[in-house]
């Protein structure tokens, strides 16, 4: 076996490497702890694992299908389309900084016993402290390093396979990274109790325990009810003791339920809480009962699977118009434009039909619509949106039909996740996103998983609250039903 020697550069710092000769460049940078972004997990999909190669081997057909010219004249590759060859300096984009929004004024030792919760979202890691009144203090973000291996959770199951444990560590190191910086600025070096929340497959990598017998049917999970342990033990430091809610079903993880508790109230009225993270989660419910359902969305509501996609987070569009052929992008904190986060995405899509640019079928009239020199939608980026569509609103209407309550009878529908802090409701109304009926009831909440996480942490009520939810949340599998693909197909078009 023959070995090349390389250098990796990296936010000012340069690594010197051996890697097995012709090895995927991809496969090798994982294999040495390089985070990289790559949504389709190396498939020569999404174009997102770019890299500078220096010298510059001459570009694959990824690289002319993914890449723009200018890329490729300036040294721009596909990680996952090129191979380890002796000599080469792979040049990594820098990662994105942990964004913070810790509240200054608040004198943190007359708060008396603090705690944490943590959402362990496919795309973001959200944490946050809160005092013993469940009010949140401040809180801190950032990516979730496991995207190296996938935008979903299939991909990352089946990367668990051949890398066994990294993502585990590549979870806790990046909630440790967090968690000493925030805690460092606040003055707090006492161990807190941590209470987590994130969807099933997520909290299997967190503790530790291998999600693999969830990747196929019968996609047994090793546990779904509330799991502690103590921080030290999985590897956490300035955690004592950790505790996740429970999970409703294989799909359907403790973030749902946290998502539901955070709008929980003893009342007959129903609200209809629609999760658009990778995997979208819906649930229907009021204080006596719960219909739950996830759709097989795809990513493309939090940037994943969108050529020019990617989080919200500093940079990305969020909003969009188009009058009179000028072009107007609102980014989130006014950054210059770097990407469309879903909230853009769904704001484009709908300009681009209001002027016919897009037809309502999903058909795209040019090869791409130019949104700033390096930012553009693809007509694969509208398809993606289609289907991402298609499945919330066919499952957000099985749930209610299934429950045989009607439209009158939901008093609220929110929006959550990142999506739901940006989101056009006018534009979501106008692609189908959601019933036209229920549009006047319709608003965007954010982290709905959090606010829930801290609510159960807080009160011993919405503790109970949340067995009672498990109890009788009834889950259901939309891919056994047999009338639910004909509501996808109707849902396909805007």
């Amino acid at each position: 076996m023959s070995y090349a020697s390389f250098q990796v550069f990296q936010s000012g710092k340069l690594f010197g490497l051996k890697a097995e000769k012709g090895q995927n460049l991809l496969r090798a940078l994982r294999e040495r702890g390089f985070v990289i972004k790559a949504d389709c997990s190396g498939a020569y999909t999404c174009g997102k694992c770019k890299v500078k190669i220096e010298p510059s081997p001459e570009p694959t057909e990824a690289d002319k299908r993914l890449l723009t010219e200018s890329e490729i004249a300036g040294g721009i590759r596909l990680a996952c389309a090129h191979e380890v060859f002796d000599g080469i300096t792979v040049t990594l984009p820098d990662t994105e900084e942990i964004k913070s929004a810790v509240i200054q004024s608040v004198n943190i030792k007359a708060e008396g016993v603090l705690k944490a919760a943590l959402d362990i979202g496919t795309t973001t890691l959200s944490l946050c402290l809160f005092n013993q009144k469940g009010e949140i203090l401040g809180s801190v973000s950032g990516n979730n390093p496991q995207s190296s291996f996938g935008a979903d959770v299939i991909s990352r199951i089946k990367a668990e396979r051949d890398f066994p444990g990294v993502q585990h560590n590549l979870l806790i190191s990046k909630t440790n990274e967090m968690s000493e910086s925030f805690f460092a600025d606040l003055g707090i070096s006492k161990p807190l109790d941590l209470f987590v929340c994130g969807n099933t497959v997520m909290l299997h990598f967190f503790f530790g325990e291998s999600p693999v017998s969830m990747g196929e049917y019968p996609y047994t999970p090793v546990f779904l009810e509330s799991k502690t342990a103590d921080g030290g033990e999985i590897g956490l430091k300035g955690f004592d003791k950790v505790c996740s809610l429970s999970c409703l079903a294989p799909f359907a993880g403790a973030d749902i339920t946290a998502g539901i508790l955070s709008l929980y109230e003893e009342t007959d009225d129903y609200k209809l809480l629609i999760d658009l993270g990778t995997n979208a989660e819906i649930a229907l419910f009021n204080k006596e009962r719960c219909f739950v359902a996830t759709a097989a969305a795809g990513p493309a509501f939090e940037g994943a699977n969108i050529r020019c996609g990617m989080p919200s987070i500093s940079g990305a569009v969020k909003a969009f118009k188009l009058i009179n052929g000028n072009i107007y992008a609102e980014t989130i904190d006014n950054k210059e434009l770097r990407g469309i986060c879903g909230s853009g995405l769904i704001s484009i899509a709908a300009e681009l039909i209001r002027n016919r640019i897009v037809d309502k079928t999903g058909r795209m009239f040019a090869s791409r619509f130019e949104i700033s020199e390096n930012v553009a939608i693809y007509p694969e980026d509208i398809r993606e949106l289609q289907l991402s569509k298609a499945a919330v609103r066919a499952a957000a209407e099985e749930i209610i039909e299934r429950s045989g309550i009607g439209y009158s009878d939901i008093s609220r529908l929110c929006l959550s996740g990142g999506f739901g802090t940006y989101i056009n409701m006018d534009d979501a109304a106008f692609l189908g996103l959601f019933p036209p009926e229920l549009k006047e009831k319709a608003e965007g909440i954010g982290n709905s998983a959090i606010r829930g996480c801290v609510m159960y942490a807080s009160d011993e009520k919405i503790r109970s609250a949340a067995e009672r939810i498990v109890k009788s949340a009834q889950v259901f599998d939309l891919a056994v039903l047999s009338d639910f693909s004909e509501k996808l197909i109707k849902h396909i078009d805007f």
